[in-house]
């Protein structure tokens, strides 16, 4: 069976995105002389990573403040909101790994159909 056995292979329009996160958070201080501790465990039942669906969108926690907002980003990295209040109206998805694994969809030109690219 080479390569030109005549078999027609349709693309898959299912990409998956994989990003790898350290299990703890290396940094635990904050301030010119280390003198603010960053809140490092879970904030309001939340850990930073954890995938979780509010009205602004889903997204993983990225940061973590004492008065309830957190900030969402996407799993490359892209911020969603910086500002989002955990305590209304907030669901939890999925609790961190250390692989993140997010699913999404591409759209494919239909046939006969000539991108602007090409």
């Amino acid at each position: 069976m080479g390569i030109s056995d005549g078999k027609r292979v349709d693309p898959s329009n299912v990409v998956y995105f994989k990003r790898h996160v350290s299990k703890g958070d290396y940094q635990q201080t904050s301030g010119y002389r280390s003198e603010k501790t960053i809140p490092t465990g879970k904030l309001f039942g939340l850990r930073k990573f954890d995938l979780v669906k509010t009205l602004k969108g889903i997204g993983f926690v990225k940061g973590k403040r004492s008065s309830g907002f957190f900030a969402l980003m996407h799993i490359d990295g892209r911020k969603i909101t910086d500002s989002v209040n955990i305590k209304k109206s907030c669901t939890k998805i999925a609790a961190r790994k250390t692989t993140l694994i997010w699913r999404t969809q591409l759209l494919l030109p239909l046939k006969g159909e000539v991108s602007a690219a090409t």
